[in-house]
């Protein structure tokens, strides 16, 4: 991408990571940060980052429905997935976003890469598969821990 003309971005230094399921990018006393390759044109990966605190945040990443989703997501609190769904294949669907969180297990879906023109009708799709679905916000902030249930 030649990201050293993009005016405004700051200084970066860039980490290859294989392109494997549990490819380790970061650990240290707060968190430890595992990749996965997900399925995409070009080479992208998901990311799972778990908590010093035992919480645990997945991303797909751009994606088509795939199964190194699934796993990154095992458990989750929260899994923030890509849905512009556009294009069979290269992006995931809402629906198959929630497929993918109920069959991890997570606690929470948030969708994001939304494509224009997405509805309600749609959430209530994705809600079929997942009841604790709902559209991402620019510059949201999500919780990470899990109510305790009632007793």
């Amino acid at each position: 991408f030649n990201t050293d003309r993009w005016e405004g971005l700051p200084d970066r230094t860039w980490h290859e990571v294989a392109l494997e399921v549990d490819a380790p990018v970061l650990k240290n006393d707060a968190m430890q940060i595992t990749a996965a390759p997900v399925i995409h044109p070009v080479p992208t990966i998901g990311l799972r980052i778990e908590g010093a605190s035992g919480t645990v945040l997945a991303y797909s990443c751009d994606t088509a429905k795939s199964a190194n989703v699934v796993q990154l997501a095992r458990g989750a609190d929260l899994l923030v997935h890509e849905a512009t769904g556009t294009v069979p294949g290269v992006h995931a669907s809402a629906e198959e976003a929630a497929e993918t969180a109920a069959q991890a297990g997570v606690y929470r879906l948030v969708l994001v890469h939304l494509p224009s023109g997405q509805t309600d009708d749609d959430l209530a799709d994705a809600r079929q598969w997942f009841s604790k679905t709902e559209y991402g916000e620019e510059l949201g902030t999500y919780a990470l821990s899990v109510p305790e249930p009632s007793r």
